[in-house]
């Protein structure tokens, strides 16, 4: 009887532990299968805080976290920008093959200095992207990203003080150039550790 037990016990570890292989394996398979079916993202072209001319094509074998915000932002951008080098913290190694890039959906006041100043605030392995006006509406509808400029209050004359409303996403390109997923606001770093872990 006793003996019936042990095999017993040791069968059922034996079928979990094949369950979690075959799950594991199906979801990085599941992935890989659908990186670049949603068509999001694509060719770019903008200038970082140092004033060089940044593409799409300028982060070989590196898989990029894509944020849009702005550096007037209050709390979503800054919370965001901490959120993304805290799971890359926990990465560990595995960070070296992640970019970050902040690229501002305001680019009348964020400037290449004002961009520096901002990412540098945060850690040093985060590239601030700017442009023109054209060049940003470009890359932001190749990325489906919402943003809108928030009117000043009309009894205040100062026109440069205003806000931007914009969607809170990042989003994950694989070193390909393929989208791969995305991560709402509400994600923890803990959570996109836990995802990017699987992914890279």
């Amino acid at each position: 009887m006793r003996l019936a037990q042990i095999l017993g016990f040791c069968g059922a570890i034996v079928i979990l532990f094949c369950f979690y292989y075959f799950y594991e394996t199906a979801e990085k398979e599941n992935y890989s299968q659908n990186k670049g079916t949603v068509k999001i993202g694509g060719s770019f072209k903008l200038i970082n805080q140092n004033r060089e001319i940044v593409t799409e094509k300028s982060f070989p074998n590196k898989y990029l976290l894509v944020f849009f915000g702005f550096t007037n932002c209050p709390d979503i951008c800054p919370l965001s920008m901490d959120k993304i080098i805290e799971a890359m913290d926990l990465l560990g190694k595995k960070s070296k093959k992640l970019q970050p890039l902040f690229i501002t959906v305001d680019p009348e006041r964020d400037t290449p200095d004002i961009l520096a100043t901002y990412v540098s605030a945060f850690d040093s392995r985060i590239i601030g992207l700017t442009g023109t006006t054209e060049q940003i509406r470009k890359v932001s509808n190749s990325y489906k990203v919402y943003y809108q400029k928030q009117p000043a209050d009309e009894k205040d004359n100062q026109t440069s003080d205003y806000q931007v409303n914009h969607s809170a996403i990042t989003y994950l390109m694989s070193d390909k150039g393929q989208f791969i997923i995305h991560f709402s606001y509400g994600t923890t770093a803990k959570e996109m550790a836990a995802k990017l872990d699987k992914i890279l």
